[in-house]
């Protein structure tokens, strides 16, 4: 936190984990309407600061003294994005990098659980409900359907046990947008989150880029395969924890590895079979 005076004197984020919930889905907003091309980069800003000091710009009238206040602010502000200089134009890349859930109730619906504490992570999180809920982020990143936006919150807040009669009892298209959005940013960032931990490095960075809409990770495909190689029944994969799944998909990728190495392939023959670095085959061998 740093201390910011304005007419009074704010405790200001200067990390995610610093947001409050309505700060979480103030700033998320600002950067919802950045990407989708309705502000330029100086009022996204504005946005920013705005968001994280709880103050409503609709409602306030904005001095040249207060504007200036809050450039100087947005200047400090840089933890949810980089800005990257290329020859001819400056491009903003956003960190959304998020290890807990920052909306934890939407209304009346309650969604899932995430934190780490002391180097651990806990989800309640399911295999299935993750595959469906990766495959609806995807698909509303690439064309903000407003319906894909409503079936993505209903997979994350539908309660236990999850399913489609629990998916069912989340009426999402009543909810407000700004929360709803909050909820697809959270979720992006756990998933960066994750993807960034070294443990699972193979299962996340391969050396290629999956076709549009599909994901080494988030296909239903990966539940038949494991359920295909004996870790389990198909219904009981679905219903393995987050964390669970993804070791049992971390053991397999290993295995491939192994076996492809009994069968006298070189590291090298692996890395092109596997679409993995040569480097993370090293790792495994």
């Amino acid at each position: 936190m740093m201390k910011v005076r304005l007419h009074k004197t704010y405790d200001t984020a200067t990390r995610w984990s610093e947001l409050e919930p309505d700060q979480f889905i103030g700033l998320v907003g600002a950067i919802e309407r950045f990407e989708l091309g309705t502000c330029n980069f100086e009022e996204f800003k504005i946005a920013t600061v705005a968001a994280i000091l709880r103050i409503d710009i609709r409602k306030t009238k904005v001095t040249d003294t207060l504007a200036e206040n809050f450039f100087r602010i947005a200047e400090r502000l840089t933890f949810p994005y980089t800005i990257e200089e290329k020859k001819d134009r400056r491009e903003v890349h956003f960190n959304i990098i998020l290890d807990r859930q920052m909306v934890p109730e939407i209304g009346k619906y309650s969604g899932y659980t995430f934190k780490c504490e002391y180097g651990l992570a806990d989800t309640n999180l399911c295999a299935e409900q993750y595959v469906d809920a990766i495959s609806l982020m995807q698909l509303y990143s690439r064309g903000h359907d407003p319906q894909v936006l409503d079936r993505l919150v209903a997979v994350l807040y539908a309660p236990e046990p999850y399913g489609m009669e629990s998916i069912g009892m989340v009426k999402a298209s009543g909810l407000p947008h700004d929360m709803k959005n909050a909820a697809y940013y959270n979720f992006r960032g756990i998933l960066e989150w994750i993807k960034r931990l070294p443990k699972y490095d193979i299962i996340y960075n391969r050396s290629y880029e999956p076709a549009a809409g599909s994901s080494p990770m988030g296909l239903e495909g990966s539940i038949y395969t494991l359920a295909k190689a004996g870790y389990g029944n198909y219904r009981d994969i679905c219903r393995l924890n987050l964390f669970t799944y993804l070791d049992m998909l971390l053991d397999q990728s290993i295995e491939s590895v192994r076996t492809l190495k009994g069968c006298g392939l070189k590291p090298i023959e692996i890395a092109e079979k596997l679409h993995l670095d040569i480097n993370q085959i090293a790792d495994l061998l």
